[in-house]
C-alpha cells in the first residue's frame, strides 16, 4: 500500500491448499456463498486436488490460463470432472 493507503498495483489473491489430510473437504464457505457472490471454485478433497493438479501439468496443462490471465486450477469444476470420469 502506498501512504494514502491505497494499493499501488491492485492485489493479487491466490487459492493455496497447503499440508491437509487427503481426505479434508476442501469448499467454499456456505456462509460466504450468496447470489452475488457465488462459489468461485467447486468441492473437493486434498488428495483429488492434487491428483487432478498434476494429471493437468503432466498432460501439459499449466496451472495458470494465459487466454482468461486466470488461475486454471482456482476455477476447476471437480464435480464435473468427478460425473465425466464416472461414465
Amino acid at each position: 500500500r502506498d501512504v494514502s493507503g491505497r494499493w499501488a498495483v491492485a492485489p493479487v489473491r491466490i487459492i493455496r491448499f497447503c499440508a491437509l489430510a487427503a481426505h479434508t473437504r476442501i469448499a467454499p464457505m456456505e456462509e460466504f456463498v450468496t447470489p452475488e457472490s457465488p462459489a468461485l471454485y467447486s468441492a473437493t478433497t486434498m488428495e483429488e486436488h492434487l491428483r487432478v493438479t498434476v494429471e493437468n501439468l503432466l498432460a501439459g496443462r499449466g496451472a495458470w490460463d494465459s487466454e482468461t490471465d486466470a488461475s486454471a486450477t482456482a476455477t476447476y469444476d471437480h464435480a464435473a470432472a468427478r460425473s465425466r470420469d464416472e461414465l
